[in-house]
Parts: structure tokens; sequence; C-alpha cells
């Protein structure tokens, strides 16, 4: 999907920022009133089966920093709206998803619609999801260094046990050549 917005499959309260056009003239639209506004989502499923939503009306919001709404909406001003999309756009299960946003009562924005590709990592949060990657790395290296180790005189194998001493956790096997000894992780 090129231009997609990337998200976490099985986000929840996701909050985006439109801006709504003008059907006639194109220009940035103000004043639609929510009320008349319908939404609906495509998905495509892991198992590329395509499920299409039923239309929802869209339910305005009091304020801008009012709590999220499924199905809600909100002008900001200068044609720019808050709209709070429904959870089950992004609930597991699928690869992709759109949502469109339609004028039902008189038709007086272009529709609007917005492409996601869901993600199984949070493409906001990357430094986040790095570092956990980084710590279980670190935990693990910290383990080799301090726990137990055993070559094998014969094989020149090298075994490095689990805090309990008992489970293996990292083994290394050396390969004999003319000039070299290398040692494969397994």
């Amino acid at each position: 999907m090129l231009g997609a917005m990337q998200i976490k499959s099985g986000s929840t309260d996701v909050t985006l920022q439109l801006k709504f056009f003008n059907s006639l003239t194109g220009a940035l639209k103000t004043g639609v009133t929510i009320t008349d506004l319908d939404i609906w989502y495509i998905r495509v499923e892991d198992d590329e089966d395509v499920t299409i939503s039923a239309k929802a009306d869209m339910l305005a919001l009091g304020s801008l920093t009012d709590a999220h709404a499924d199905n809600s909406g909100y002008e900001i001003g200068h044609g720019y709206y808050r709209i709070d999309l429904p959870d089950e756009v992004f609930a597991a299960g699928a690869t992709t998803a759109s949502i469109v946003i339609e004028d039902a009562a008189s038709d007086t924005i272009l529709p609007c619609t917005v492409d996601f590709q869901l993600t199984d990592f949070d493409p906001y949060n990357l430094k986040a999801e790095v570092n956990a990657e980084v710590d279980v790395a670190l935990a693990l290296i910290r383990k080799i260094l301090k726990n137990k180790a055993i070559q094998t005189k014969s094989s020149g194998v090298i075994v490095f046990y689990d805090d309990d001493g008992v489970t293996p956790i990292l083994t290394f096997t050396p390969t004999d050549g003319e000039s070299t000894i290398t040692r494969t992780p397994s």
C-alpha cells in the first residue's frame, strides 16, 4: 500500500488530524457538521479475505480535549478535524486497513480516505522496541560471561549453561582447517 500510514496491529484509541476539502472548489472546508459524516473501513485480513464494515454515523465531540470516543470528531479549525477511529480498524488479524469518511447529508466534502499498514511493532516507538531487544541480548551475554561453560577436549565443543548450571543456552562448535579453527555458535 503506497503511502500507507504504519500502525501497530491491535492499537486502540487512535486519533487522527485530517483535512476535509470542499467538494466543489477543492479548498479546505470549514464548518462541516460532524454528525452529517459517515465513517466505514476496509480490512485485508491475514488470510487475504477482505472485510468491509457497515457505515457508522459520526458523533460530535464536545471539545478538542475530550477523551477518545470511537467514530467521533471535532473541528479544530482552518479545515482540520480531529477524528477518533474505531478500534476494530486496527484489530489483530489484518495486514492493511483503510478508513473512508463521507458527507452523507449534503456531499459538501470530498471523501476522505486514509490507508494503514498494520505492523507487529510500534513504528512511533522504535527506540523502546529496539531497547527491549538489546536488553534481552545483553542479559544473554551476561549469563554467558558469568555462568558455567564446559569445553569437551575431544571435539572442542564449548557449552554455556543457564543460571541453573544444567540448561544449555549457547553452544560453540569449532571446525579445524589447515591454518584456522572456526567456532560456530548454535
